[in-house]
């Protein structure tokens, strides 16, 4: 499936949002205030444009894997360690990837044992 990011769209009351379309349906990608208070991302356009192209891509390859695809919204909650800490962006970047390894290894079992 093909990921296409559109835009950044109009600042929200509590954050920001990027349209994507994936094969033909649009779909909406945004991160709260919050959490981009938890990294000090500086809130200009072409950082926030950076941003969510990156890991809102990310996070679409991750619904498409798991056949769950649906407009998302990062929270800070996505960014916490289990023992509380916050991830950085890399390990975050990480993590996603390692998600998405693990839901496609999963689709990829299922077929070998249809």
């Amino acid at each position: 499936m093909e990921i296409e990011f559109i835009k950044l769209l109009d600042k929200t009351s509590d954050g920001y949002n990027a349209l994507f379309g994936v094969d033909g349906k649009d779909v909406k990608v945004g991160v709260c205030d919050t959490a981009l208070s938890v990294w000090n991302i500086q809130r200009t356009k072409e950082i926030i444009t950076l941003f969510l192209r990156q890991f809102g891509s990310l996070q679409i390859r991750l619904m498409l894997a798991e056949n769950n695809l649906h407009d998302y919204t990062f929270t800070s909650d996505d960014f916490k360690k289990e023992d509380g800490d916050v991830l950085t962006l890399e390990d975050f970047d990480d993590y996603l990837k390692n998600k998405i390894i693990n839901a496609e290894d999963k689709i990829i079992k299922q077929w070998k044992n249809k």
